[in-house]
């Protein structure tokens, strides 16, 4: 299938060339010009796909590595019930069938691939017979003129030429149109045409469903007749020339690699004849082929290669950190995802401006390598500007455990420069198996379930593929038995590879992420974390918890979606405190959420809401809590009733008021915030402004002023005692003075 998806990506690149000749290049009169584009291109159709250029990119990752588990004696399943001590050698699933009689069967890509070189076969057959054929009739060399050796043969193929071989039919001809067809032929003899006859034909036999090398040979004979009649038309002129071709215009069955004197289409080649000559202008249509080598290249050719970063949250604690006098190394105390346990992060600011990241727990060891040398995060901080600036800008960031160097522990995190340590087999098979099948579909047989080592937990199965590689796909435990009940023996498994590494125990390359398919049913997606059953029904997860960044620091991110409601999330910055769940007044932790069974989930009510536990009043909820409720909302507090009933109130009204005075947030009375109004009907509120904008509208108000004020927000402010009107557009004597809603200000 390898071949066949390699001549798919040649078939491509023949495809957009094709399309460049057809739409901009087959008029021109360059004729040389035109037949080294159809060879070069097509040249250049297989040797895109061959190439394996790899560009890397570094990505934050949180991924979870499955547990390596030894490969058992014997690759099987042991039915519930039976314990491993009865447990015989070899267990049959039901409807099961030996491994032996398994693979004296044909699966599709088996019989698509016996198909393909069948008909190679008979193609290359019939291009041996013709060549045969071709070989047989040059022996019978009548005469010499000049380099071209004369054949002449009234019947069969005739009128045409192979390398410097020429077939003439003297009977039907005159002396001097024998000339003129001698003088065509001797341009195809010069010029080697009938090798790129055979180069074409060869093409052929591999890509014989490709209508494509029809059209290619189509288009290279033409540009060949299009080159001889252009020298040849020069004896006898091109009306001549013309008559001529018309008068011995009978098609004859000649061989495919040979050149007729009036095979070719004669309305095309009496019209080129009579054409004049391109403009040199127009050779800059040539230039085409570079963009369209470039896409096909990046398309096919170019593998993107992510380099895994372990993703780090950087949080500050006590805004602890530690940096380096050159700024090369930065060690700050940090979080990781939503744990509470401390760690370190480690940041590497080399001077060609590239960074990189690794975090741990407080024991992290990180070293670097340098130049084939080992450097502690004591001696890397010690590094001079003048060291640092001789670094390479060739640089990335592993895993001890991935080199075989001495003074590296598999537990070190390693930043490496310049050249990368030596790999250990292990890695040097993990990245053979990532490059070979990272991003690729496979197809295999599956040859039996995959158990951890006491044998007491399922977690994946074995294939084998069509190449006859053995590889394992890893199946999370606790989805395992689930997916076994859809499997058998035997069974033909498609699966899309999003990751895949080595497994030293199992000795085999392990699947960790992919999509695994039986026929056309998806039965495990472990980039989705989702099993299909029989009935195809699985919940999405009620929480999922996961974190961003966002400027500086990290956010932790809650998404909570109920069988019956919609989903509700919530971003909490650098707050680790976890949130709270209200289901019909009962008061439920994050970590007891989390066990909601599915029958409990569904009874949920559809009603649900959310907000800070500040807007409640309910025992179990404390300050700083966030909080998700399902069927009757919390007890309001007594300022959230007030402040509910002041948003029905102002919430989209426009009032008439008088500046009273101005606001301000410190003690000092330096930073205004705002203003105090008076409105017609005698209410007193503060109209807050942030401090960016409240030195413009200072300059624009003083006391006494008439404004209209329309509201978008207003809350009440126990610290100010009174209404706060946050969100609203200011308006002076028919002018906007400030629209927060947008927000503009007039500096007017």
């Amino acid at each position: 299938m390898e071949w066949l998806t390699y001549l798919l990506k040649v078939s491509a690149c023949m495809g957009l060339f094709y399309a460049l000749y057809y739409l901009f290049l087959q008029r021109l009169t360059f004729f040389s010009f035109n037949r080294f584009y159809l060879l070069s291109t097509l040249v250049v159709s297989f040797l895109i796909p061959a190439l394996q250029l790899e560009v890397e990119r570094q990505v934050e990752v949180q991924q979870e590595v499955p547990q390596e588990t030894p490969i058992s004696t014997v690759e099987s399943f042991t039915p519930a019930g039976v314990s491993n001590a009865e447990a015989p050698i070899v267990h049959a699933l039901p409807n099961s069938v030996s491994e032996d009689s398994l693979f004296s069967e044909y699966s599709w890509q088996e019989i698509m691939n016996a198909t393909y070189w069948l008909i190679a076969a008979v193609m290359l057959v019939l291009f041996v017979y013709q060549m045969a054929q071709l070989l047989r009739h040059i022996a019978k060399v009548n005469k010499k003129v000049g380099h071209l050796k004369v054949v002449y043969k009234p019947t069969g193929f005739t009128n045409c030429s192979f390398l410097n071989y020429v077939f003439v039919d003297q009977q039907d001809l005159k002396e001097e149109e024998i000339a003129v067809i001698l003088q065509h032929e001797a341009v195809h003899a010069n010029r080697l045409h009938s090798l790129d006859k055979l180069f074409v034909n060869v093409c052929k036999v591999f890509l014989w469903f490709n209508p494509l090398t029809y059209l290619y040979a189509h288009a290279l004979e033409q540009v060949h007749e299009y080159e001889a009649d252009q020298e040849a038309s020069s004896i006898i002129g091109n009306t001549s020339y013309a008559n001529l071709l018309l008068t011995i215009a009978v098609r004859k069955n000649n061989p495919p690699f040979v050149h007729s004197f009036v095979k070719s289409p004669l309305k095309a080649r009496i019209e080129m004849l009579f054409t004049n000559q391109s403009k040199n202008m127009k050779k800059l249509a040539y230039l085409l082929t570079v963009p369209a080598c470039l896409a096909l290249g990046w398309l096919f050719a170019v593998q993107v290669v992510y380099a895994e970063v372990p993703k780090t949250i950087a949080k500050t604690i006590n805004g602890t950190e530690s940096v380096s006098s050159t700024g090369f190394i930065k060690v700050k105390n940090t979080f990781f995802g939503n744990s509470t346990d401390p760690a370190i992060l480690v940041e590497v600011n080399s001077p060609n401006g590239k960074q990189m990241k690794t975090g741990g727990p407080p024991n992290i060891v990180v070293k670097f390598f340098i130049d084939d040398k080992v450097f502690s995060l004591e001696e890397a901080k010690a590094f001079t500007p003048t060291f640092l600036k001789s670094l390479s800008s060739k640089q990335g960031l592993g895993s001890g455990r991935q080199y075989d160097v001495d003074g590296l522990d598999e537990k070190d995190n390693v930043f490496w420069f310049g050249k990368e340590p030596k790999l250990t087999e292990a890695e040097t098979k993990a990245r053979y198996y990532s490059s070979k099948y990272t991003g690729k579909t496979i197809y295999g047989k599956l040859t039996g379930f995959a158990f951890r080592e006491d044998r007491s937990i399922m977690d994946g199965f074995f294939i084998k593929l069509n190449n006859g590689e053995r590889i394992k796909a890893y199946v999370a435990p606790e989805s395992a038995v689930e997916v076994s009940k859809n499997l058998k023996l035997g069974d033909q498994i498609k699966i899309k590879v999003f990751h895949v590494y080595y497994s030293v125990l199992n000795e085999c390359a392990q699947i960790g992420s992919g999509t695994y398919s039986k026929g056309n049913k998806v039965i495990f997606d472990r980039n989705k974390l989702m099993v299909s059953n029989n009935t195809l029904n699985q919940q999405e997860p009620f929480i999922k918890t996961s974190t961003k960044k966002y400027k500086d620091h990290v956010q932790y991110v809650y998404d909570v979606k109920s069988p019956k409601g919609k989903k509700m999330t919530i971003i909490k910055g650098l707050d680790k405190l976890k949130p709270m769940f209200v289901v019909d007044g009962k008061v439920y932790s994050f970590e007891e959420a989390q066990k909601f069974d599915q029958a409990f989930l569904n009874k949920l009510s559809g009603n649900q809401g959310g907000g800070p536990a500040s807007l409640y009043s309910l025992d179990g909820l404390q300050k700083g809590d966030w909080v998700f409720w399902f069927g009757t909302e919390p007890k309001l507090s007594d300022d959230e009733k007030r402040n509910r009933s002041i948003y029905a109130k102002y919430n989209g009204k426009t009032l008439k008021a008088k500046v009273m005075g101005y606001s301000y947030g410190t003690p000092t009375r330096k930073l205004m915030d705002g203003f105090y109004i008076e409105t017609n009907e005698g209410e007193k509120m503060k109209v807050f402004i942030e401090v960016k904008f409240a030195k413009q509208i200072n300059a624009q108000l003083k006391e006494g002023d008439q404004l209209t004020i329309s509201i978008s927000n207003a809350s009440y402010w126990p610290k100010e005692e009174s209404i706060v009107i946050h969100n609203s557009k200011i308006e002076k004597n028919g002018r906007v003075l400030f629209d927060r809603s947008r927000p503009v200000i007039n500096e007017g």
